[in-house]
Formats: structure tokens, C-alpha cells, sequence
């Protein structure tokens, strides 16, 4: 449906379904599907791409074998026992503008404020990888629409007395809309991107650089020290040469071997040449 009632933005919410029980959600999946389209299950107390299940009509010629596919995982996980679930219409996302933007919003007592808009990525199974801000993260105009549905979400949270961060999560379907597909009431996945940018490069960060991030790189099959991972990649950590731009190691995991990474360049191009010579190093 549209959100008639904010001006300049053609902005959308995917139909859906709020659901207490297997059987409500096993009815809701099936109105889904004897229209002909695909749909999302997800968990109340989700995370990152935990407790979400993506129904793609193309998958399953029966309604039967969806039914018996979502009975198997919900055995499987308890994220699923006991808790509200929303099932909800699929959009089929665009990827011209970008996959997943999202915003960011800080409210006090003044007020909602933007902080940021970025790209988010996903891999193959919906989990949550990292995101993409600065120049040229999001298309111009998707991002203002954003911007507009962001701000009046967060006037009505600040007149229901709602203080601190929240993001809004979005999608854009085939035709270039944006679907609002959720809010999370907290700091968000890309606020410690966007906390080092305002710190390093200052308030003109949006127009001066390109950032992206990954929480959770796989290095290897054999946890190395902090020494070893940051001197595999001592000419690449910021800032390069003294420049505004690198590699900045987030955080390090204590017993597995993985680390979190942001990394800052010119543009877009420059920060991809950086992430390619970052994975070079690790082949």
C-alpha cells in the first residue's frame, strides 16, 4: 500500500500477515502462493538475516512441498516456537539501484535526524554482511525518497516518545520503488561505519569518500594473532601513504579466524581496488 500521506516519495509496504501460529502461517504462505507469489516468514526476535525464510514460488510446483520445506526448518530452529511471525509478499528486488539501502535515523528531544543512508549486502542465504555509504552508495533519487519516508517514520516515533537510533530497512522492487521492509530499534549494522567516517574524514564524509564494511571475513581454516593479520596487510591499513584511505580492522575474532573490516577510498573504484588487493593477500 502507499504511503499516501508522505509528499514527494512514492514509497511502499509489502503485504503481509502477522501470525501466532503454525497453522495461521501455514494460510498465510498459502494465500501468498494461490496468488502467485513468493513470500518472507520472519521470526519476531530475527537477527541478521536469522529467523527469515525466503519462499520463492519458483522453487516449489506444489504448495504441498513449501508446507513440508517450512515444517522441517521450524523443527530444526526454535527462533520459530512460541513467538509472533510476519509472512510477507516477496518484492523482487532491482539491482540498477542497489539491492537493500538502508537509513539510519537519531532521535532526541529536538527531533528525528538522518545519519546516514547506505547499500547493504547480504550472501546467498540472507545474512548480513556489511554495507556501502559516502558518494555515490545509493541512487540520488531512491535516496531522497528514502530520506523523506525516514524523516516522517521518525516524527511519528518522536511523538510516541521514542529517544535514540533506529534504521529503516528498504528494498527496491523491479519497477525502481522502495519497500519499507522493517525498522530495528537500536545502533545499527553500519553505525561504527559511519561513527569512524565522521571522526576521520568529518562532516563532509558523504561527499569526500566511498566506505564499505564486512563484519564477519573468513580468512582462513587457522585462527593467526592480531600481529600476523595486520602485517599481511600493512600496506594496505589506513591510512595509505597518509591519505584518507585503507583498511581499518574493526574487530578480531579471539578464537576463530575471522575479522571485521571498513574500508575507505576515493570513490567506489578506489575502495573496490583496495578490497581486491585485501582479498589478494588472503587467496
Amino acid at each position: 500500500m502507499e504511503i499516501s500521506s508522505i509528499k514527494h516519495a512514492s514509497v511502499y509496504v509489502p503485504e503481509s500477515l502477522l501470525c501466532q501460529t503454525e497453522l495461521q502461517i501455514m494460510d498465510a504462505v498459502t494465500w501468498f502462493y494461490d496468488r502467485d507469489k513468493s513470500c518472507a516468514i520472519k521470526a519476531n526476535f530475527g537477527e541478521s538475516g536469522w529467523g527469515t525464510l525466503l519462499l520463492s514460488k519458483k522453487k516449489f510446483r506444489k504448495v504441498d512441498g513449501m508446507m513440508l520445506f517450512i515444517r522441517n526448518e521450524f523443527k530444526e530452529d526454535a527462533i520459530w516456537q512460541g513467538e509472533l511471525v510476519l509472512v510477507e509478499e516477496y518484492v523482487e528486488p532491482n539491482g540498477l539501484y542497489g539491492v537493500a539501502p538502508s537509513s539510519e535515523i537519531y532521535i532526541n528531544d529536538d527531533g528525528p535526524k538522518i545519519t546516514y543512508v547506505c547499500d547493504q549486502a547480504f550472501d546467498s542465504q540472507g545474512g548480513f554482511l556489511g554495507v556501502s555509504l559516502g558518494k555515490n552508495a545509493v541512487n540520488l533519487g531512491i535516496g531522497e525518497k528514502i530520506k523523506t519516508a525516514s524523516l516522517y517514520i521518525g516524527k511519528r516515533f518522536f511523538e510516541m516518545g521514542y529517544r535514540g537510533f533506529f534504521d529503516i530497512d528498504f528494498i527496491i522492487s523491479a519497477d525502481g520503488e522502495p519497500f519499507i521492509l522493517e525498522t530495528n530499534m537500536r545502533r545499527t549494522g553500519g553505525t561504527h561505519v559511519y561513527d569512524a567516517l565522521r571522526n576521520l574524514i568529518g562532516d563532509v564524509w558523504e561527499n569526500e569518500v566511498f566506505a564499505l564494511s564486512q563484519d564477519n571475513f573468513v580468512y582462513g581454516d587457522r585462527k593467526l594473532s592480531a600481529e600476523e593479520v595486520l602485517g599481511k596487510m600493512k600496506n594496505i591499513l589506513y591510512p595509505i601513504n597518509s591519505q584518507k584511505r585503507g583498511v581499518i580492522i574493526s574487530i578480531m575474532g579471539k578464537k576463530q579466524p575471522f575479522f571485521g573490516f571498513i574500508i575507505i577510498g576515493t570513490s567506489k573504484e578506489d575502495a573496490s581496488g583496495i578490497h581486491s588487493q585485501m582479498m589478494n593477500f588472503w587467496k
